[in-house]
């Protein structure tokens, strides 16, 4: 219940912020906005963008299926037929994009797992028990991640199949984020109610990686574009970075934020390498020092959502 809580963030919030063009007010804070004119399809859970055609996003919703735009989110359309016409299916937590053929694109609703090939043309079941979570391998994109069923399930045939791949994570734990790493992309990263997980060999084994992680609930997962090894999580406590080959992995940042709860009007001052822990609502800024751009999004005590500026 949690996940999902923080998981559906306003769509004007998540655009507003990754269609941020000037570097200056960007390096500056969140102080630039342009609407996005919808959809109207109630709070959103997903969004995918296309990564040979920018301009054509997807946004998934928690009750009216997946909407698509093809021109920045100037306008938008649904895009449902396969989708079955209950809450459930469509209801849709996760999106996620084949990085060769972004016409390929997979659905995670309550209702199970969707896959269309036709850029949402019209989708077809894969699975009725996965989908909360989606991950692909930018390397082999037949290789597909998803959670359900109290686990972590691994496909190498587009979907066709499963198994399970939850071997060293708690019985039954409740994920809020995966991640892959895309040049090793046999590195995994899970964030779960009991802090972050990662398998160094494509989902055979996992081990605990918190040392140094003061908050269990794992809400977010983000790895840096420019600097792989790193990896944020957005936590009760704030955001922590963690670096395989640092010791200790796992360190506290200092957030550049928000000095209100006003999101659209905060103006974050960039603090280098920094990340405080805070509990006002907003965008806040992540400046590492040779690292790429980000912006962390809390809401009151939780950071739910990190990502990077194209």
């Amino acid at each position: 219940m949690l996940r999902k809580q923080w998981r559906f963030v306003s769509l004007g919030v998540l655009l507003g912020a990754l269609l941020v063009t000037s570097s200056r007010a960007a390096e500056g804070g969140i102080n630039s906005w342009t609407s996005t004119n919808g959809p109207n399809g109630g709070p959103i859970g997903a969004l995918a963008i296309d990564p040979v055609t920018p301009a054509t996003l997807y946004a998934g919703t928690d009750s009216n299926g997946v909407f698509k735009s093809t021109n920045g989110g100037g306008s938008w359309s649904a895009v449902n037929t396969g989708l079955p016409d209950n809450n459930a299916s469509r209801n849709v937590t996760a999106l996620a994009i084949d990085p060769q053929i972004p016409t390929t694109l997979y659905a995670g609703t309550g209702g199970g797992l969707f896959k269309s090939t036709n850029g949402g043309g019209n989708w077809s079941a894969l699975n009725s028990g996965l989908g909360g979570l989606l991950a692909i391998d930018p390397q082999r994109p037949a290789t597909l991640y998803a959670t359900g069923g109290g686990g972590v399930f691994k496909s190498t045939d587009g979907g066709g199949s499963w198994s399970a791949a939850n071997t060293g994570l708690p019985n039954h734990p409740d994920m809020a984020a995966l991640a892959i790493h895309p040049p090793t992309p046999a590195t995994l990263y899970v964030g779960t109610y009991g802090g972050v997980f990662k398998s160094a060999n494509a989902g055979g084994r996992w081990g605990a990686v918190n040392t140094g992680l003061t908050s269990p609930y794992v809400i977010a997962l983000a790895i840096d574009p420019q600097t792989p090894a790193t990896l944020y999580a957005g936590t009760g406590a704030g955001v922590f970075v963690y670096t395989a080959d640092r010791t200790p992995p796992v360190t506290t940042l200092t957030l550049a934020g928000p000095a209100g709860s006003n999101t659209s009007n905060s103006r974050p001052t960039p603090a280098p390498n920094a990340i405080r822990s805070a509990k006002t609502r907003g965008i806040w800024c992540i400046c590492p020092a040779g690292g790429a751009l980000a912006y962390a999004i809390s809401s009151s005590a939780y950071f739910a959502i990190i990502f990077f500026r194209p």
